[in-house]
């Protein structure tokens, strides 16, 4: 039960980080705060007894830090994808449902590097935010299940008056 309590603790704090990173108008600063996001996750993963979920965040941690400085390539995005799912994989101790952040993140790599179009990016985070989720319920990280439910409620309605938008510029056109 101390371990729950400690992990959502953390997992509190990481939250804080997110709000400041979208709160932020610059990229760098952006990314540094995720960055700190998820190496306060990751370290509230240990807590929840998510090997895959530590590493995971880790390689998270370090993908945000080459974002941040401009220095996310292709060829690295593949370095990534290729980490995290050999080393996801290997370290995973919580079934297929300790596959869910290995996944996600892979997926979350490519398209971040491939996605070109406001509503493709937004299709993308859904994506990974719904295989946290449940991956976060999974392992009693309800902290950041509430976090991730709150952000895809608001990510769902900004998507929607995207759609909106869209369909009124092409009415006008």
């Amino acid at each position: 039960m101390v371990n729950l309590i400690i992990g959502n603790l953390l997992s509190a704090a990481a939250a804080v980080f997110m709000a400041a990173a979208n709160w932020s108008d610059k990229k760098t600063t952006s990314f540094r705060y995720q960055c700190l996001q998820c190496l306060i996750l990751a370290a509230a993963s240990v807590f929840f007894g998510s090997y895959a979920g530590v590493t995971t965040l880790l390689l998270c941690a370090g993908r945000n830090y080459l974002i941040g400085i401009e220095r996310y390539t292709g060829r690295i995005c593949v370095i990534f994808m290729i980490l995290t799912g050999g080393v996801g994989v290997l370290v995973n101790n919580r079934g297929l449902l300790g596959l869910l952040p290995v996944a996600a993140t892979v997926i979350y790599c490519a398209g971040s590097y491939l996605a070109r179009r406001i509503m493709a990016v937004k299709v993308n985070i859904l994506f990974n935010q719904i295989a946290w989720l449940i991956y976060e319920a999974s392992v009693m990280d309800i902290v950041s299940a509430a976090t991730d439910a709150v952000t895809m409620v608001i990510l769902i309605v900004s998507m929607v008056r995207l759609g909106k938008k869209k369909e009124i510029v092409h009415d006008l056109g």
